[in-house]
């Protein structure tokens, strides 16, 4: 039985999974990918992470990956994301009002169809990817009584699958894609040129990819300069600052900043200051 903190995440069909926390690596991890814009790499790293930190992965959707993700994200980055508007104007987006809404909005559609002694599932894309394709939505392949889900395979076992699938069958299901379509919602709004301006939001691969890249860029400068202000102000090392979660070093940060806040005070005033590792009042 694992010891590690566990939270619950909702996903889609009113189900739940319970995630682990992810750590400061993780985190400098997801940066490097974007700074460096490497896609590919970093939908692969999104895989893996859910993998990684998914106690009981089952079935999950790219929709589900996406709350889990984002409920990550709120957990160690905190629960808004700032978008610039052309004009500059900075606008402050809710996660939580984001998952609340594609939940709401979302509906579950599937289409099956059969070839001989395959059956194929098709539903919402099921991996993470920064570009829209129609066999992503293959969800389940049932072979002579044997169900593969392919949302839980890595990419490279799901293209193997797949290339063995018949032509025929493939064909009769994308002709049927257009039943798979999401209805478009107003994900969120935000202020150009003082006026109101809606985020169209179309359920697709794409669209998720890029809110996930915008909901995870940080900067890589600030989390190695935290790592340098742990390893320098509280002898913390590098390898163990790299296994803590971001929350755990975040309030280690701000004890140290109260604390040296409190000494310049006592300074001010002529009174002697305290060493550092003084416990907080």
């Amino acid at each position: 039985m694992s010891l590690d903190f566990l939270y619950p995440v909702s996903i889609t069909r009113d189900r739940k999974v319970l995630c682990k926390e992810i750590t400061n690596q993780h985190l400098i991890t997801i940066q490097k990918y974007i700074e460096t814009d490497d896609n590919e790499l970093l939908s692969n790293h999104f895989e893996n992470l859910i993998h990684n930190v998914t106690v009981k992965y089952e079935n999950l959707n790219l929709l589900d990956k996406f709350l889990i993700l984002i409920n990550i994200r709120k957990n160690c980055l905190g629960n808004t994301i700032d978008v610039l508007s052309s004009d500059g104007t900075k606008n402050s987006i809710g996660l939580t009002y984001v998952t609340e809404n594609i939940l709401n909005n979302y509906k579950h559609k599937k289409i099956v169809e059969t070839y001989n002694d395959v059956k194929i599932v098709c539903t919402f894309p099921v991996k993470i990817s920064h570009f829209d394709n129609f066999y992503d939505n293959i969800s389940m392949i049932e072979i002579e009584g044997n169900k593969i889900y392919l949302g839980d395979l890595s990419i490279t076992e799901s293209e193997e699958i797949l290339e063995n699938i018949p032509f025929q069958l493939l064909k009769k299901i994308k002709e049927q894609s257009y039943l798979l379509r999401q209805k478009t919602i107003n994900l969120f709004e935000i202020i150009n040129d003082k006026k109101p301006v809606s985020y169209p939001f179309n359920f697709k691969s794409s669209e998720i990819f890029e809110m996930l890249k915008l909901s995870f860029t940080n900067n890589l400068k600030n989390l190695y300069y935290n790592q340098y202000i742990m390893s320098s102000k509280l002898n913390v090392p590098p390898s163990d600052y790299n296994r803590m979660t971001p929350g755990e070093s975040k309030i280690m940060i701000k004890h140290l900043v109260d604390e040296l806040e409190k000494q310049n005070k006592r300074s001010e005033q002529g009174a002697p200051p305290p060493g550092i590792g003084q416990m907080p009042q």
